[in-house]
């Protein structure tokens, strides 16, 4: 009986320590992957920043034509406006020049009936 205890006890240590040098080799595995993963995290986390970085300057490039566009648009609206204004002052002077014409003549007809 103690013969049997005694295999069965060496069977049992054997496997133990099969299964600690198993579990030391996963350990080991785990620990390479984990390095590989943060390795691959930090690069991964670089590649982000820089494309961040990239669509940042580029959402500025937009941001500044759409105010060139919006700025041009503006600069035409107003330009409409004062074309506008300055066409009501030309057609302003016409008719005060027609009004002195019409003041002159009648002055100098007053004059020649005096």
């Amino acid at each position: 009986l103690i013969q049997g205890y005694h295999q069965e006890n060496e069977r049992l240590y054997t496997q133990v320590k099969e299964l600690q040098a198993l579990n030391k080799r996963n350990e080991e595995k785990m620990f390479t992957e984990t390095q590989h993963l943060m390795a691959e995290m930090c690069r991964l986390k670089e590649q982000s920043n820089k494309n961040n970085m990239k669509q940042a300057s580029v959402n500025d490039v937009q941001l500044s034509e759409q105010n060139k566009n919006q700025t041009i648009t503006d600069l035409l609206s107003q330009l409409r406006v004062t074309q506008k204004e300055a066409t009501k002052q030309t057609d302003e002077i016409k008719n005060l020049k027609q009004e002195k014409q019409a003041l002159v003549v009648d002055l100098e007809k007053m004059k020649k009936e005096c």
